[in-house]
């Protein structure tokens, strides 16, 4: 079998056979479709051509057929695996996902809509997919209630819309989910099975587990969104893989990570292009903003750092730009965000990001400036652009 062409299907049942090829019709990238019969007799077949897209029908035992997928998505790197159930089964779907398969197909949902998630999988085993290397940025809480996940949020919407693609939100608040209360989202699965899923991780399972919340921004719940009263715990062993495979299928990662161990937050940084520290200009957040950059400093790391000084409210606030900057020894500029509690308050009510509940709102603007600077877009307004008009008006 080619790379971009055919599929091979393993079931002994005819309406599964013939559900498939109705579905696929003439679409010349899927078929032909080469039925083998056992998960023997798939083996050898792979043991000749090791690529291509797989469709296993895991009945009439799906516990035996799933280790078996298992193993041969660990052996063959090159196949993309579907699963084919009796039904829809959540249980049943979270084992696929651990076992490696790319999509979850209940029988009665084969029809014309499994053609593009097949064609897909065929394209990224060609290597057509068009994802790019995107950004991953850790956002940091210099205390609580400054505005991190408020952030968070709004600058993976804003990276979204500037690339047209969705992207990401990463949650790792373990203790209330901020990211899902936010959007006013829930969801079955979230960032613990993709960290503690088993073998290997690929984009179209951390999009199949994402909860999309509009065009523009997908989540990764927290465990506490899923069950507050018993999350799940957090492997980070891989997440450097895991951010690699972030990067290669969404513009823009945006993890909130409000308050996590120093190793846990050393591993994210770590492992990101940027880290955001957010805080309010008081005596208490500068001192804990200062502990974060240090703590990032101790560690060696040479990711990128920006301080993001939210809910500035102009004249007669009691600490500067200025007096914060010495007071971190912080060589950057420290962006400002202002206090706009009107617009954040419609945003949080509708559980949408300012890019729709207040695309013109004060805080939108200045974070979709925070976001450009981030992409490397010169700023509307910087010296650069003021000395050009100069140029142009001299000229």
């Amino acid at each position: 079998m080619s790379t971009t062409s055919g599929t091979i299907l393993v079931t002994t049942d005819p309406g599964v056979v013939d559900a498939l090829s109705g579905a696929f019709g003439d679409d010349p990238r899927l078929l032909p479709i080469e039925q083998l019969e056992t998960m023997r007799d798939l083996e050898k077949r792979l043991d000749q051509d090791a690529s291509g897209l797989v469709i296993i029908d895991i009945e009439p035992e799906p516990s035996v057929m799933l280790e078996y997928v298992g193993q041969l998505v660990d052996a063959h790197p090159r196949c993309r695996f579907v699963v084919v159930a009796p039904a829809f089964d959540k249980q049943l779907l979270l084992e696929s996902m651990q076992a490696g398969a790319r999509h979850f197909l209940p029988r009665d949902w084969i029809g014309p809509d499994v053609v593009p998630i097949c064609r897909e999988l065929v394209d990224q085993i060609g290597g057509a997919s068009s994802a790019s290397c995107g950004a991953v940025l850790t956002v940091l809480s210099a205390g609580g209630g400054c505005g991190a996940t408020t952030l968070a949020v709004n600058l993976a919407a804003e990276l979204g819309e500037l690339a047209s693609q969705r992207a990401l939100v990463v949650d790792f608040d373990t203790r209330f989910g901020g990211v899902g209360t936010h959007l006013g989202i829930k969801g079955d699965y979230g960032l613990a099975d993709i960290l503690a899923r088993e073998g290997p991780l690929d984009i179209e399972l951390v999009r199949s587990t994402a909860v999309s919340r509009g065009d523009r921004v997908g989540v990764l719940l927290s465990p506490s969104a899923i069950n507050f009263t018993e999350p799940s715990p957090l492997y980070l062993d891989e997440i450097a893989d895991v951010l690699g495979v972030l990067r290669s299928g969404f513009p823009a990662t945006v993890i909130d990570a409000p308050a996590l161990p120093f190793e846990a937050m050393g591993a994210l940084a770590a492992n990101s292009t940027g880290v955001i520290i957010v805080m309010q200009l008081t005596v208490k957040d500068l001192h804990n903003a200062r502990v974060l950059l240090r703590a990032v400093s101790s560690l060696g790391i040479e990711t990128p750092v920006h301080v993001v000084a939210n809910r500035c409210r102009g004249a007669g606030k009691p600490i500067t730009l200025k007096e914060a900057a010495e007071t971190l020894e912080f060589a950057g500029e420290i962006v400002p965000l202002p206090d706009d509690p009107g617009a954040a308050m419609r945003s949080l009510n509708a559980g949408e990001p300012l890019l729709d509940s207040c695309p013109k709102s004060k805080l939108r603007k200045q974070i979709v400036l925070l976001a450009r600077r981030i992409r490397g877009e010169e700023q509307p307004g910087s010296k650069r652009n003021k000395g050009r008009k100069a140029r142009r008006r001299a000229a």
